[in-house]
């Protein structure tokens, strides 16, 4: 984990990414200026590296500029699931910032990724005294929940091949708003984790939605061919 100079990323670029995110797009220019900006660091993440760790206290924030991650949990055994994937303007931390709980899950790149690290006390002050900030942190965490109670039920009631179609087509749109819409970067063993099934049978499917002419693979890409019906495969069951 390397901390970004300042031809890569600089304060004016800083500000202007603060502006135009949906939450941070809230602040006053006091308090983005005066109390945000000085705290912010600003980090360069290599792929494959940790961004929080299952279990750290919640000290820090991270708003992802460019890339993307992966937040997942660990079991005794070492068995990997991955909760979800975010992209631009993603947060890391964000619930237990608020709560002060301990970081759910671990965060790792799955490509490079570019992140603004915020102090969790900053985040508090900002919630307790701009309520604008403070509703879209509430319909952002929100929409969270949402998420996970639809991605959870798909667990339960959805079948493999359904799953897996439906998580394609959420990674494509996470991809989408961070400028790719070329192939999903991502290999069986996560597609696998983030489905809930073994590899093998992400191969298994995989390879039968590529006979049909819904997607092409090649070494740890996913590139949709024919997304409306990729979506029907993927909402048959609901």
């Amino acid at each position: 984990m390397i901390v970004a100079d300042s031809k890569k990323l600089t304060h004016e670029d800083i500000s202007a990414f603060l502006r135009k995110d949906p939450l941070f797009r809230t602040l006053t220019n006091e308090e983005r200026d005066h109390l945000l900006m000085p705290s912010i660091a600003v980090f360069q993440f290599k792929k494959g590296q940790t961004v929080m760790d299952q279990e750290d206290k919640s000290e820090y924030v991270f708003l992802v500029v460019k890339g993307i991650i992966k937040k997942k949990r660990t079991n005794k055994e070492g068995k990997e699931f991955i909760i979800e994937f975010g992209g631009k303007s993603f947060l890391s931390g964000l619930g237990e910032a608020v709560s002060g709980f301990p970081v759910e899950g671990s965060t790792t790149t799955v490509t490079p990724v570019t992140a603004l690290r915020i102090p969790a006390p900053d985040i508090q002050f900002l919630l307790r005294n701009n309520q604008f900030f403070s509703n879209e942190v509430n319909h952002y965490l929100a929409r969270k929940t949402i998420y996970l109670y639809e991605f959870m039920s798909e667990l339960v009631f959805s079948p493999v091949r359904n799953r897996l179609s439906s998580n394609l087509i959420r990674l494509a749109e996470v991809l989408r708003e961070n400028g790719n819409k070329g192939f999903i970067p991502l290999g069986q063993f996560d597609l696998a984790a983030h489905t809930g099934t073994t590899r093998e049978t992400v191969s298994r499917v995989l390879n039968d939605l590529e006979d049909e002419g819904l997607l092409q693979t090649r070494s740890n890409q996913v590139q949709i061919l024919q997304l409306e019906k990729l979506k029907e495969v993927a909402y048959l069951y609901t």
